[in-house]
C-alpha cells in the first residue's frame, strides 16, 4: 500500500470541501450547532472517525492492514485533521466563524460540517489506490 503523500493531502482537502461548502451555507447547520449538547458532539466526532476508519479499512486497504497498522491509523488521523482544517478555513472565509465568539459554538459548527465532509475527503482520497 502506498504511503501518504502530497497528492493525498490535496485529495482529502478537495473532497472535504465538496461537502463542506454546501453545508456551510445552510442556516440549519448554524442553528443546530448552537443547540447541540457537548455529549452528542463527542459522539459525532467518534462516529465520524469510525466511519472514516471503516471506509479506509475497506476502501483503501481492502481489509488488509497487517503490518500497516501505523499507516492505517495515521491516514485516519491525517484525513480527519485535514478535514477540520479545511472546514475551519471555509467557515472563516464565509464569515460564519466569528473569532471573537465563544469557543464551544465555534467548535460545534466545525464539527457538524466536518461530519459529512470527512467521509467525502476519504472517498476522494481512495480514487487513486493502487
Amino acid at each position: 500500500m502506498k504511503n501518504i503523500n502530497f497528492e493525498d493531502f490535496i485529495q482529502v482537502c478537495t473532497g472535504s470541501a465538496i461537502l463542506a461548502i454546501p453545508i456551510a451555507f445552510t442556516e440549519e447547520s448554524w442553528k443546530l450547532s448552537e443547540s447541540i449538547p457537548q455529549f452528542k458532539l463527542i459522539l459525532i466526532v467518534l462516529t465520524s472517525i469510525l466511519f472514516n476508519g471503516i471506509f479506509i479499512f475497506y476502501g483503501i486497504y481492502e481489509g488488509n492492514i497487517k503490518n500497516k497498522v501505523f499507516k492505517y491509523t495515521s491516514r485516519i488521523v491525517i484525513n480527519y485533521g485535514l478535514t477540520l482544517i479545511t472546514v475551519t478555513y471555509i467557515l472563516y472565509l464565509l464569515n460564519i466563524l466569528n473569532v471573537n465568539s465563544q469557543f464551544f459554538p465555534l467548535l460545534s459548527k466545525i464539527i457538524l460540517v466536518s461530519f459529512p465532509a470527512s467521509l467525502s475527503g476519504a472517498v476522494i482520497d481512495s480514487f487513486d489506490k493502487e
